[in-house]
């Protein structure tokens, strides 16, 4: 028996809270487990599917008309570079901002399948592309005029 008095009560422990049985911290750890796991399959699949959608679509070309993009100088100021043309465009610049930020591993440069080539007569630029590259080239060709437009120095 215990030495208590008799009529008292063994006092309570402040630590009950803390105290678990082995099978309620089984379950809690498989529920945590469980979540997690379940998060991972979830995050695979759109994974998955995004690249099956990347896989699946082919590259297509487009020409951009970048006149406003590019600097243009006068052959005059640069008579060795091209004296046979009107103008002599740097499309080097826009082509390295291109090919830098915007899914740099998928350029030929790095061994992708994408190209990039400017034709200076028309002042454009002639990409081959997937889609979904093109609609992130179009949403930059939009900033950069937007900052042109807004006085800020484009690249």
């Amino acid at each position: 028996m215990s030495n208590l008095p008799a009529g008292s009560e063994k006092p309570k422990s402040r630590r009950r809270w803390l105290q678990f049985s082995l099978s309620t911290l089984f379950v809690l750890t498989l529920g945590v487990a469980g979540f997690l796991s379940g998060y991972r399959v979830g995050e695979e699949r759109g994974y998955q599917t995004w690249l099956q959608k990347r896989l699946s679509e082919t590259p297509v070309t487009r020409v951009y008309d970048v006149a406003d993009l590019v600097s243009v100088a006068d052959p005059r100021k640069h008579p060795a570079s091209r004296p046979s043309e009107g103008t002599l465009a740097d499309f080097d610049s826009l082509i390295d901002l291109i090919t830098t930020t915007i899914q740099p591993e998928e350029w030929d440069s790095v061994g992708g399948p994408g190209s990039v080539a400017p034709h200076e007569g028309t002042l454009t630029l002639v990409v081959h592309q997937y889609p979904f590259v093109h609609e992130e080239l179009e949403n930059l060709f939009q900033t950069l005029r937007e900052k042109k437009a807004a006085g800020t120095s484009v690249p």
